[in-house]
């Protein structure tokens, strides 16, 4: 039986096909799922992707309890697709397992959804999801030269499919189209209207042209016309009086349109003094849990002693969200993850391997029933944003 586990354990490393290991398994295990990753590994072979795809799928859902194999066997099936043109099927993967979908690098998602989208002829949502990954990617100020940034992440992606062994296309095609957009949008409209601001401003200096021209731009990109208003206002070519009036103008433009602007976009707008959104990690969630179940342990409700920078930080995070000055969001990635960890006491009870838990008072008080009313008070806490309805966020 070693001996088995071990050629198992090669197989899935490996992805090496060994048709008498299968035979074992139809023999011995015929409804475990190591017989579908050694199915797959011999589809694979033979160049049936698709088919060793669905077999990888299949033998993570069977190991759904052993989330790091799980997770790992599932990222194979996402590959299989890859190479197989399985686009929709890889995409409801990672959209119906916000857990594993934490686990998959954004390149290789964002890899997945363009190849999905430009199959089933959603080609411009293609493009949209390729420039709002760029522009997340990009470290700017917010100045002019953000396009040529977004421009070398773009480049980067072209790489991507050969750095990994992906198949190229359709998701080259598609990165070269959002390059070519980004280049025309660029160097037409926009700097047109950027310069005859910068014109205005130092000329008449009429804070009403600057708006009507800011408002003309926020009619097909509400952000673009924020972003006008940002470099009149902080170009010091303005009195006082007239930058106030245009920050005034900027906020309801931003309160009528803030459902359109992404989260990633509104960072450059400081004329806003919005409040910072803090995405929260599993990792701050299982600390603010177990904190919690120390307090309901011990005998004076204090809890641990012991004041760690882990514990520091998101005491301060729940402090700052309660006083209002941050909000804060759980993904659902890390939601899934969180709630898959904390799913009953006993897997929630080996999180305290770095300390003594008497066994006959954890299992007096901690339930399954009480763990996942606690888990949810965990993430109410920790999630007090609700997405397009908040907009004086940045």
């Amino acid at each position: 039986m070693k001996t088995v586990r071990t050629v198992t354990d090669l197989v899935v490393e490996y992805n090496i096909g060994v048709p008498a290991l299968e035979e074992w398994y139809r023999q011995h295990a015929k409804a475990s799922p190591e017989l579908q990753v050694v199915r797959a590994a011999i589809l694979r072979e033979k160049g049936d992707r698709l088919n060793a795809a669905r077999a990888y799928k299949d033998a993570a859902g069977k190991l759904s309890d052993d989330f790091e194999k799980s997770s790992l066997v599932m990222r194979k099936a996402l590959i299989e697709f890859a190479h197989s043109a399985g686009w929709n099927e890889a995409v409801s993967i990672i959209d119906s397992n916000p857990a594993l979908a934490s686990t998959v690098t954004s390149r290789f998602k964002l890899y997945l959804r363009t190849s999905d989208h430009h199959v089933a002829e959603r080609r411009n949502q293609a493009g949209s999801e390729l420039m709002a990954f760029a522009a997340d990617q990009v470290e700017s100020n917010g100045e002019v030269s953000v396009a040529e940034d977004r421009e070398s992440v773009l480049e980067s992606l072209l790489r991507y499919p050969e750095e990994h062994d992906l198949p190229s296309e359709p998701f080259v095609g598609r990165v070269r189209a959002a390059m070519k957009n980004l280049s025309t949008v660029w160097t037409g409209r926009q700097s047109d209207i950027e310069r005859r601001v910068m014109i205005e401003l130092r000329g008449r200096r009429d804070p009403n042209e600057v708006t009507k021209l800011a408002m003309g731009v926020a009619e097909e990109d509400p952000f673009g016309g924020l972003r006008i208003l940002e470099k009149a206002i902080y170009s010091n070519l303005l009195e006082e009086a007239q930058s106030e009036t245009l920050k005034k103008t900027q906020r309801a433009l931003f309160t009528s349109h803030s459902g359109n602007i992404p989260i990633k976009e509104r960072r450059t707008l400081k004329g806003l003094s919005l409040k910072p959104l803090i995405i929260v990690d599993t990792n701050i969630l299982i600390e603010a849990l177990k904190d919690d179940l120390l307090r309901e342990l011990s005998v004076d409700n204090l809890g641990s002693l012991d004041w760690t920078v882990e514990r520091a930080f998101y005491w301060m995070l729940r402090r700052r969200s309660e006083e209002g000055r941050v909000a804060l969001h759980v993904p659902p990635a890390a939601e899934g993850e969180f709630m898959h960890r904390a799913r009953n006491s006993q897997s929630v009870l080996k999180l305290f391997s770095d300390m003594y838990i008497e066994k006959s008072v954890w299992d007096d008080r901690i339930d399954d029933e009480f763990l996942v009313k606690r888990a949810k008070s965990v993430l109410a806490t920790f999630d007090n944003w609700s997405k397009g309805v908040e907009g004086g966020i940045l």
